[in-house]
């Protein structure tokens, strides 16, 4: 009785001496050990994954608690915004199916992590050591993953592009507290992968990405490196004006080539059959989405709408969230004001503007902070569900702490 005693006195202070450094291993190290052990046995994957469930339910569940001792500003800001996009998806665009189809991901990974990361935001200063010590180790994991990936030739998951995003996140907390550059190591390794992935978003993401932090010592440099700059840059051209003039030879034999390997690659495929440059991607995409738009000008129609209404269109049926994944308007403007109307622009830019304004980072980081929070969100609002979009959300909102 009395080692039962002792056993359930440790356990309760293991969870009062809980803080955010938990949450971070919860949502970032077990669903990257689950992947990563995923070709084991089905039995023994389904014990792991329903054992490593509670343990973050747990984790999570003690958390929240803890955090409701002392509501701050940043928490009823949150909260507010979440209550504005729950009733304009629910009661006006009768978007119900989004929430109840992903209510699991929206909870453990998006309201609770940020609700605890705003009002633990003080802990953060406790954490150092953590981080500096997740990298190498998370690094090894993405190794691991890569390695049976190639394995089973299939380079591009969508769990490898959190790993990609988690390690990026995480290099860049440690250069934000500890100004230190992010691993160029972990960033080749990271960069390779994504090459081999043909993934067009990423790669256009890493090439800007490169090019505004290479441009404040390009403009130092600028005498020194103009001429290396113009060969470099005169290279590209020949190849972009070659394209041009005969794109579309070149296209139907990486086609054809990528077909006998079962690939398709769609901007190649288009190119091949001559559409690059016609109307019918306008046709196809763009025309359906700006007739529909007349309707919900003001507010928009939700979340993800121009997918399902793409997919509807393509397809001649009703779609699920999931079926309508691959379905996506490719233009930037016409996703903020179909999902979100001319509301949803105004707000995007009032949290640009405040972002802009309130941030007390050093500016050699402030590029990386802007690319990582608000550059994969531009490039599709799909990002408002991702747990990382909204992590450096919460780091915004408490940035007081990063001084």
């Amino acid at each position: 009785m009395r080692k039962l005693k002792l056993i359930l006195k440790k356990i309760y202070q293991f969870h009062m001496d809980m803080d955010i450094t938990h949450l971070w291993v919860v949502l970032i190290l077990f669903p990257i050990f689950l992947d990563t052990i995923s070709t084991i046995p089905l039995i023994v994957y389904k014990i792991t994954d329903t054992v490593l469930f509670f343990i973050e339910l747990d984790v999570l569940i003690v958390l929240l608690v803890k955090s409701f001792y002392k509501i701050n500003k940043r928490q009823l800001v949150f909260i507010g915004l979440c209550v504005i996009i729950f009733l304009f998806n629910i009661a006006i665009f009768k978007n119900f199916s989004f929430f109840m189809s992903n209510i699991r991901s929206l909870l453990l990974n998006l309201f609770i992590p940020t609700w605890i990361m705003l009002g633990e935001s003080r802990l953060i200063k406790k954490s150092k050591d953590f981080f500096i010590r997740l990298e190498m180790p998370l690094f090894v994991l993405i190794i691991i993953n890569g390695i049976i990936r190639i394995y089973e030739h299939d380079l591009y998951n969508i769990w490898f592009a959190y790993y990609v995003y988690t390690n990026i996140a995480i290099s860049l907390y440690k250069a934000i507290i500890y100004k230190k550059k992010p691993s160029y190591l972990i960033a080749s390794f990271l960069i390779g992968f994504q090459l081999l992935s043909g993934s067009r978003a990423p790669l256009i993401y890493i090439l800007l990405l490169a090019f505004i932090l290479a441009f404040p010592g390009l403009k130092k440099r600028w005498k020194k490196l103009r001429r290396k700059i113009k060969i470099v840059l005169l290279l590209p051209a020949i190849v972009i004006i070659a394209l041009c003039i005969n794109y579309q030879a070149i296209a139907k034999s990486l086609d054809t080539a990528l077909m006998k390997q079962g690939k398709i690659v769609r901007i190649i495929h288009i190119a091949a059959k001559g559409e690059l440059f016609t109307s019918a991607r306008s046709d196809l995409i763009y025309k359906p989405l700006i007739e529909d738009i007349e309707n919900n000008i003001l507010l928009g129609n939700g979340v993800g709408a121009d997918r399902i209404y793409l997919c509807e269109i393509q397809n001649n049926k009703k779609c699920t969230d999931n079926e309508a994944r691959g379905s996506y308007s490719h233009n930037l403007i016409l996703e903020i004001v179909y999902s979100f109307g001319l509301f949803g622009i105004a707000m995007l830019l009032v949290l640009i503007v405040k972002f802009i304004l309130s941030s007390k980072y050093d500016r050699s980081y402030f590029i990386l902070i802007a690319f990582i929070g608000v550059v994969p969100l531009l490039m599709s609002f799909s990002f408002l569900s991702y747990f990382y979009f909204w992590l450096f959300v919460s780091i915004l909102f408490s940035n007081e702490v990063l001084d």
